[in-house]
């Protein structure tokens, strides 16, 4: 029953933000696995991996409904999309090698660097963005390899990271950049899904779970099925939120977060 409620709210989330919904979806399922009777070990890795399933359902759904209000350039998506192939390769390697706990002071250190840029860029009014990079193929497929790398060693989305990246560098107004990131995020999340499901899991599954490598199927299937119908609803929203309202509320989220990776995170 628990899971029904998690899939929305992960996937409203993810539409909202235009993330792939891990810095919500990875401390749920950390929790869910425990209980199941996954170490920590093997709760944190599962969870990585079983997230980017559901910021793949998520992120679809979300970039149809932005689709219908906003067209970001196919040449964008193309580059960024080639980058994160080869990037969430050296991501998902890395990912076997670091301690679940080191995984976890990771995540909390990225988030709430993140939420602090929010924070600072959020003072109530919509300033114009500067382009600090010219925009070409070389720095596309650049920013995608280092979302890849992201995505497949924590498993998120890589939005939280490609949004400031698209606003600060390429000049992407926020909410625009939260758009351009929903359709690179079902890139990057099929191949992060595609590196784990192929790897053999160096922990205890529990009977029962079924798996696919080192993504469980028994709950990450029913939480991306919510998730998708959430990620098409929180893309709605988006579109009716101020830019800085968005920003606050998302470094909020992020900071929640934090505290919970830093201090329940054992």
């Amino acid at each position: 029953m628990f899971l029904i409620p998690a899939g929305a709210v992960i996937g409203l989330f993810s539409g909202f933000f235009g993330v792939g919904g891990g810095t919500i979806s990875i401390p749920i399922l950390t929790w869910l696995l425990k209980f199941a009777g996954y170490t920590h070990e093997g709760s944190i890795k599962t969870a990585i991996a079983t997230s980017l399933l559901i910021g793949f359902f998520a992120s679809i759904s979300a970039s149809i409904r932005n689709y219908k209000t906003w067209h970001p350039t196919k040449r964008r998506i193309l580059f960024l999309g080639l980058g994160s192939l080869l990037g969430t390769r050296i991501g998902t390697q890395i990912s076997v090698y670091l301690p679940g706990t080191t995984l976890s002071y990771l995540l909390g250190t990225v988030l709430f660097l993140t939420a602090v840029y929010y924070l600072i860029s959020s003072n109530g009014t919509e300033k114009p963005v500067h382009q600090r990079v010219k925009e070409t193929s070389y720095w596309l497929i650049l920013s995608g390899l280092l979302v890849g790398v992201f995505s497949g060693m924590t498993g998120m989305g890589g939005g939280i990271i490609l949004i400031p990246m698209l606003t600060f560098f390429f000049g992407e107004e926020a909410k625009k950049a939260a758009i351009t990131s929903s359709f690179v995020i079902v890139l990057t999340t099929l191949f992060g899904v595609i590196q784990y499901g192929f790897m053999t899991p160096g922990y205890s599954i529990p009977e029962g779970q079924l798996h696919w490598g080192l993504v469980s199927l028994s709950m990450g299937l029913p939480v991306a099925v919510l998730a998708g119908l959430g990620g098409y609803f929180g893309a709605k929203l988006l579109h009716k939120t101020a830019g800085h309202l968005w920003k606050r509320l998302f470094a909020v989220v992020l900071m929640i977060v934090v505290v919970d990776l830093f201090f329940f995170g054992e």
